[in-house]
């Protein structure tokens, strides 16, 4: 018998595939638009405001 967090873990992996498999084309361009337009940003942030403490 499969374990419930292996079931689990194949029901996600099972999802994530369907919707990455299943996307229209305004959707990938979307998606290549906001990361063009937000990536800048988003790595002046990270390294502003690293999440590892430790430094």
């Amino acid at each position: 018998m499969i374990q419930p967090k292996v079931l689990r873990k194949q029901q996600i992996e099972e999802q994530l595939r369907n919707f990455y498999q299943n996307r229209s084309q305004a959707d990938i361009e979307f998606e290549k638009e906001w990361v063009e337009e937000t990536q800048e940003q988003a790595i002046a942030a990270w390294e502003e405001f690293p999440w590892d403490e430790s430094k």
